[in-house]
């Protein structure tokens, strides 16, 4: 190894081995860490109250006239309405 004081730079006599060990000492790192088995975690609804009248609620909403769904691309489109 050579090493200048006023160098920002090091050299080694076996530069690719110690290459290839860095290398290999990273790359093991990492599989040990997405080797290790992660939990998940959920959140537990049952705890919370529902009311027995919210239970069945059914939710619709209308679509103001003057205006049409597209079916073929999922759109709405605003209706040409012609005055007489």
């Amino acid at each position: 190894m050579n090493v200048h004081p006023s160098k920002a730079e090091v050299r080694f006599a076996f530069q690719q081995d110690v290459h290839q060990f860095v290398s290999r000492s990273i790359r093991d790192a990492l599989e040990k860490n997405l080797q290790t088995p992660v939990e998940e975690t959920r959140p537990v609804y049952d705890d919370i109250p529902i009311s027995p009248s919210s239970q069945n609620r059914v939710f619709k909403q209308k679509i103001p006239s003057g205006v049409s769904k597209n079916y073929e691309t999922c759109s709405f489109e605003q209706e040409k309405i012609s005055d007489f």
